[in-house]
C-alpha cells in the first residue's frame, strides 16, 4: 500500500473522498500538522499492473528485428508503425512514428532473467552489445541483484536482472 505524506491546517483541508488518518507522531503531541492518505482507500477502481509500455523508436522495422529477433521476444501483432510484443504478460508498443528519438536520460527497463551468465551469452551471439558485464548490484537478506545493460538500436537503456538466492 502506497502512502504519500501531506502538509495540511489542522483537519480542515481534506482531500474530498479520501479518508485521512493521523500519524503516530499527531497522536502522541496532539498536533495536527500532517496526515497520511492512503491512496487504495475510498477508490472504487484501484490501479493494478501496468499493461502496456510505449517506447519512441526511429525506424519500425529495425525494432522490430532487435526486440524479436535479437531479444527473442515474442511478437504479438504489428500495426503501421507500431510493434507490439509480450513481455510476460506486460505489452511493449514500439512507435515508429518518430523521426528522430532521443532516448529518455535515466531511463531503464530491466528484463529478469533466471540465469544472467547464460542470458548474455545467447545475445551476444545475437550480437547485442553490453556496455558492462554482469556484475553484482546489491546483496539484499534473501538473494544478491546481479545486473548487466546494453542498448536497442535507439539508445534506450536496456538491462538483464537476476535475483540470485
Amino acid at each position: 500500500m502506497f502512502a504519500q505524506r501531506i502538509k495540511c491546517r489542522p483537519a480542515r483541508r481534506r482531500i474530498a473522498g479520501v479518508p485521512t488518518r493521523r500519524m503516530p507522531e499527531a497522536r502522541r503531541t496532539g498536533r495536527i500538522d500532517a496526515v497520511v492518505v492512503t491512496a487504495t482507500q475510498g477508490v472504487s477502481m484501484p490501479l493494478s499492473t501496468l499493461g502496456q509500455i510505449a517506447l519512441p523508436v526511429a525506424d519500425a522495422d529495425r525494432s522490430e528485428a532487435f526486440y524479436g529477433e535479437a531479444l527473442g521476444l515474442p511478437k504479438l501483432f504489428r500495426f503501421g508503425s507500431l510493434v507490439f510484443f509480450d513481455c510476460a504478460g506486460i505489452r511493449l508498443m514500439l512507435d515508429g512514428s518518430a523521426k528522430t528519438v532521443q532516448a529518455a536520460p535515466g531511463a531503464c527497463h530491466y528484463f529478469r532473467v533466471e540465469r544472467i551468465e547464460p542470458a548474455v551469452a545467447e545475445l551476444k551471439a545475437r550480437d547485442v552489445v553490453f556496455e558492462d558485464e554482469a556484475h553484482l548490484v546489491a546483496r539484499m537478506p534473501d538473494h544478491e541483484l546481479w545486473m548487466t545493460f546494453f542498448k536497442d538500436p535507439d539508445g534506450h537503456l536496456l538491462a538483464l536482472m537476476e535475483e540470485r538466492r
